[in-house]
């Protein structure tokens, strides 16, 4: 068998009806070279066990639930593809995103690429943000305006990419030895996205790939998730990798 050309990895926390519509874009779409990586995180989705009967990839079902960055990062020692995508199980494809992606990642600075992201009603999401700093969430917390931190629209470099969905090139991913993963949920795409520009790649969003998502916002809804988030941006914080990034020069991108 060939080499796959992008392994995808997505993860089910009970996300049933939401795994079964994006497998089935995929096959609709027949992008041909990818595998599928689908991890089951909840007894809740026994049902999918045979959900890529006749698609290329595995099934890897966990004994116990794992964190974003743990899942992804086994699904990546199991993957075989010359990129990995990192997907949300909740994200729907008009229209396939990834050639564009590609092209976007053929130039060698590039390391990490992303699509823009609609919501059903063609509303802009957020899922390319600045390095969030404490004034950067006191602005925006004393403002109580939520923006999108650049001029739209936007093409090119940003400084993180949300998870939702991420295109890497094996050997960064590798080389960074994946997520972090101390961060359990939120923060570990600002955490990769951060290391892999401090170690020269550009994180690049590519507008001429699109896909929808309608964002859920766990954190501002559920105390657990809430805790969670701010768990993770106390750990950024605190982090190495933080530090690193305000001791850069002055003249630097960040």
């Amino acid at each position: 068998m060939s080499r796959p050309e992008i392994s995808l990895s997505l993860v089910s926390h009970g996300h049933v009806a939401e795994v079964r519509n994006l497998l089935s874009d995929l096959e609709r779409l027949a992008p041909g070279g990818i595998e599928v990586l689908l991890t089951l995180n909840s007894s809740a989705d026994a049902s999918l066990r045979n959900a890529l009967a006749g698609q290329a990839g595995r099934v890897i079902v966990n004994p116990a639930p794992r964190g974003f960055g743990a899942n992804h990062n086994a699904a990546f020692r199991a993957s075989n593809g010359v990129y990995f995508c990192v997907i949300n199980p909740d994200i729907r494809l008009a229209a396939n995103a990834f050639p564009a992606l590609l092209a976007a990642l053929r130039d060698e600075r590039v390391g990490i690429a992303g699509p823009r992201v609609f919501d059903s009603q063609g509303l802009a999401q957020r899922n390319f943000r600045k390095v969030p700093t404490p004034a950067r969430l006191f602005k925006r917390a004393l403002s109580g305006e939520d923006d999108y931190d650049y001029e739209h629209p936007v093409a090119g470099e940003v400084e993180w990419l949300a998870g939702m969905f991420m295109l890497f090139r094996r050997d960064l991913f590798e080389s960074l030895g994946g997520f972090d993963e101390r961060y359990f949920l939120y923060y570990e795409d600002v955490d990769i996205c951060c290391r892999a520009r401090l170690a020269g790649w550009k994180v690049w969003l590519e507008p001429a790939a699109s896909v929808v998502h309608d964002a859920r916002w766990a954190s501002h809804h559920n105390p657990k998730f809430a805790l969670w988030h701010a768990r993770s941006l106390l750990r950024f914080w605190l982090s190495p990798v933080y530090r690193q990034l305000w001791m850069r020069p002055a003249n630097s991108s960040f």
